[in-house]
């Protein structure tokens, strides 16, 4: 060991730098090839497994999607069958009402409420014949915070 070093620190400084910098270049494409060259056909091949996978799952949300449909439309309930809408309704133990601002077809209802409620709240809404446009969830203190905006279904 003391050998290589002697011989090492007998080299000139111009050499060492010389040899230190093909060193260098030498690990560096080494690891080009090892990443690039070698890796680059099971990247290739993972990445087409990856697309033909993500394929497969579409097409299997759409035929979900499509059944969720008709099955839906199916159990859709006439107007006299359907619960009464009322804001109010949605307040439990596990669901506060924060606020509801009515509009001529629905409005606007924000609750708060613990993750586990949060299904009902649409299931509840499909029964008494209203429509979720648009929501969103936010996280206020240690609830979530649901806000919903409502339209009323018509059947016609």
């Amino acid at each position: 060991m003391n050998v290589l070093f002697d011989a090492w620190c007998a080299l000139t400084p111009r050499t060492r730098i010389l040899c230190w910098s093909a060193g260098n270049v030498c690990l560096g494409l080494l690891l080009f090839i090892c990443l690039f060259y070698l890796g680059g056909p099971a990247l290739h091949e993972q990445r087409e497994a990856l697309v033909v996978q993500r394929e497969i799952v579409q097409q299997q949300w759409r035929a979900q999607y499509r059944l969720m449909v008709s099955a839906g439309e199916a159990h859709i309930a006439p107007d006299e069958k359907r619960l009464p809408f009322s804001p109010l309704d949605f307040q439990t133990s596990h669901r506060r009402l924060v606020h509801w601002l009515p509009a001529a077809e629905g409005g606007e209802m924000a609750l708060t409420s613990v993750w586990e409620a949060i299904p009902d709240v649409f299931v509840r809404l499909a029964a008494c014949g209203m429509n979720v446009r648009r929501f969103s969830l936010n996280v206020e203190m240690s609830e979530l915070l649901l806000t919903l905006e409502l339209e009323r279904l018509n059947e016609g």
